[in-house]
């Protein structure tokens, strides 16, 4: 009540010297004559009446866009970067034979352009072999190859210039790793074709922040496995992350997250950003994926606040469209 009354004396206070201000302006107009002989006192109180209405509704207005302006930089600056667990799972299976599956296949829906378009930095790319190529593949290959996706991003990239970098992980699937001697002079080959997007290890300058890193239509490769190996492939995960694949339960992955610190803080393998954190939701069980999003969604809202506060740098999850609005008023 103190804070409120000191407050208000001193909003009056600074209005009653704004109004002599403004009066004593107005009676050097009258003195240099600007409005006629000092006896026209209804014309410099109409004056004086009018623009003081003038200037107070433009302090508003200013006052309010300032408000705006600060607001939208500050949240812009604490907004964390999103990413989509198993990015190309979208769409149908290589074998159209397996489609019971897709229920336990599909994490997202988005094509990789409705992804970007959605504001998506990050991507999880998982690749497999078959008949002489590689596929996007999760356990199951998915009818995309990773060619015709490198250049539906390389696409992307040219038709938004201006577009921040993105951070890819890309891995050989765990059921395929009796292939990886096949899909790696493929993976290699592809890279080099498009060498130019990549971020190379000399350029990268982890010192500065993710969020504060202006690089601009370019992609970081990693493998935080070392299933794959090329020049631009970073042979480092990216940050320590919080996940939730092999918690067990809902309530397990639960209890992961309001720990988080202590569970990134106890992982120590190398990291291009050691002091950045990530939130993957990748919770899993027997159940079907949209049982288990659902619920990873209802995590999400019921610990929104609690997340946002830890601010991670990147917040990863299946189905981005259902959740991503919770921490990205602009979505």
């Amino acid at each position: 009540m103190a804070f409120c009354h000191s407050f208000h004396s001193n909003r009056r206070r600074e209005d009653a010297s704004q109004r002599i201000s403004l009066d004593m302006w107005s009676m050097s107009l009258v003195r240099r004559g600007l409005f006629g002989s000092q006896n026209n006192s209804f014309l410099v109180y109409f004056l004086n009446l009018r623009f003081r209405q003038f200037y107070l509704v433009w302090v508003q207005i200013f006052y309010g866009c300032m408000k705006v302006y600060l607001y939208k930089i500050l949240h812009h600056h604490n907004m964390p970067l999103y990413g989509t667990h198993n990015s190309c799972t979208y769409g149908s299976l290589l074998n159209s034979c397996s489609c019971v599956v897709l229920p336990w296949v599909r994490n997202q829906s988005l094509t990789i352009t409705e992804q970007l378009e959605k504001g998506i930095r990050w991507l999880d790319f998982r690749v497999s072999f078959s008949k002489g190529n590689v596929y996007l593949s999760h356990t199951y290959l998915m009818e995309h190859t990773f060619t015709s996706v490198m250049e539906e991003i390389a696409n992307y990239m040219t038709q938004h210039p201006h577009s921040p970098f993105l951070f890819l992980h890309l891995r050989v699937d765990f059921n395929d790793r009796a292939n990886q001697s096949m899909i790696g002079p493929i993976v290699q080959d592809i890279l080099s074709s498009y060498s130019s997007l990549c971020i190379q290890k000399d350029e990268l300058d982890a010192t500065i922040p993710l969020l504060q890193n202006p690089t601009k239509a370019k992609i970081l490769f990693y493998c935080a496995d070392g299933t794959l190996s090329h020049p631009c492939l970073f042979a480092s995960d990216l940050m320590p992350t919080l996940y939730g694949w092999d918690a067990g339960s809902i309530d397990a992955f639960e209890q992961r997250l309001l720990n988080m610190n202590a569970f990134c803080s106890a992982q120590t393998q190398p990291f291009l950003y050691p002091k950045e954190r990530m939130i993957h939701f990748d919770y899993s069980s027997t159940a079907p994926l949209w049982w288990t999003d659902r619920q990873q969604l209802e995590l999400m809202q019921k610990h929104t606040m609690f997340i946002t506060n830890q601010r991670p740098t990147i917040i990863a999850g299946n189905g981005v469209e259902d959740w991503i609005h919770l921490f990205n008023s602009s979505a």
